[in-house]
């Protein structure tokens, strides 16, 4: 799949250009990326998983998983926004770093760049306008609450702390502590 994602890039002739690949924090990252075309659901886990030497999976929209892409998609790590268990998938994921994670909080491809309406960040849409998702700090927050209460429990109730590692499908307390989880913004130009 790396292959093909290379082989992509170098044909639709996209000049990619990252710039603060050394800001990149260790640890378990949800990039959060403003999202112009489709082919950043491809390119950009690829090249971000090449500089941090983790998989990088991202959210993709649902109606992707229908057509010609869904194997590709995957392939390359993505799930659907409408996957039941993709917010399990992710916070497991980030406990435990074992995939970083790109979510693109529009929620939809963005090609005005006027957002902001009367002081609010607001995105139109063929079906009018709504604010930008949550999501990705939702789920930031929501990791570092159990990587927390995971730690704390497993010296005062170590009962209470296997049994999330068991809904996570996790080994051990050691293998989640001592991480944190961070949130980096990405700007993508055209």
């Amino acid at each position: 799949t790396g292959l093909a994602i290379k082989t992509l890039s170098s044909l639709s002739k996209i000049n990619i250009r990252m710039h603060g690949k050394k800001k990149i924090p260790g640890g378990s990252v949800i990039f959060v990326i403003n999202h112009f075309t489709r082919i950043e659901t491809f390119i950009l886990p690829y090249n971000l998983s090449k500089i941090t030497n983790i998989p990088v999976w991202s959210l993709a929209d649902h109606s992707l998983f229908n057509g010609p892409l869904a194997g590709l998609l995957d392939r390359v790590g993505a799930v659907s926004t409408k996957n039941p268990n993709r917010d399990h998938l992710i916070i497991k994921t980030l406990l435990t770093g074992e995939a970083s994670w790109i979510i693109f909080p529009e929620g939809l491809m963005v090609k005005n760049k006027k957002i902001v309406e009367r002081g609010r960040f607001m995105l139109s849409y063929a079906g009018g306008k709504r604010p930008p998702h949550t999501g990705a700090a939702s789920l930031a927050l929501r990791t570092e609450f159990y990587r927390q209460r995971i730690g704390a429990m497993s010296q005062k109730f170590p009962d209470e702390a296997k049994r999330l590692l068991d809904l996570f499908g996790i080994d051990s307390v050691e293998s989640v502590t001592g991480k944190d989880t961070y949130i980096v913004p990405v700007n993508v130009t055209c």
